[in-house]
């Protein structure tokens, strides 16, 4: 098994990349006539970020559940198949980056906004929600990437790559 270092430009060209395509997804939403229950579907899958006894592993799951739903919700098959093969990356970055950087984010109130935004149908608000809470994500990940970049395994890369 061989590790590497992921870079911050990594980093953050994968998060440029998720952002645009949630918020396509979250703007797609916003417009649909169904866009309230669009976001009690959102709701009640962060709902479990609430627990307090999640483990870490626990709360990625329920975290990128929330944005793999918000794409799947639109019905289109290129989004959600796009978003899906970041998820392996997403997952590693998060992972390597350790509770401390990611946690701050995975919380069900940092998401509350994404979710208003959209049962309102503001699609300015969905753009300047989406883009500050990838923006807090990365900032978190690139941090401190001079003292030491996040670690991710090839191996693992490789076996959950579709």
């Amino acid at each position: 098994m061989r590790v590497r270092k992921l870079s911050a430009e990594e980093i953050g060209d994968v998060f440029e990349v998720r952002t645009a395509l949630e918020i396509l997804a979250a703007s797609t939403l916003a417009g649909s006539a169904r866009r309230a229950e669009f976001a009690d579907a959102l709701e009640r899958q962060v709902e479990g970020l609430r627990k307090t006894d999640l483990t870490f592993g626990e709360r990625i799951d329920t975290d990128l559940g929330f944005h793999a739903l918000m794409c799947e919700l639109t019905g289109n098959g290129t989004l959600s198949r796009s978003w899906l093969q970041l998820n392996s990356q997403i997952r590693m970055m998060i992972i390597a980056a350790g509770p401390e950087r990611a946690i701050g984010r995975m919380r069900y109130e940092a998401h509350l906004p994404i979710i208003e935004a959209i049962r309102t149908g503001d699609v300015e608000a969905v753009r300047e929600t989406l883009t500050a809470h990838m923006g807090d994500f990365t900032r978190r990940y690139v941090g401190d990437t001079l003292g030491g970049e996040p670690e991710v395994s090839k191996a693992s890369e490789a076996s959950d790559t579709p």
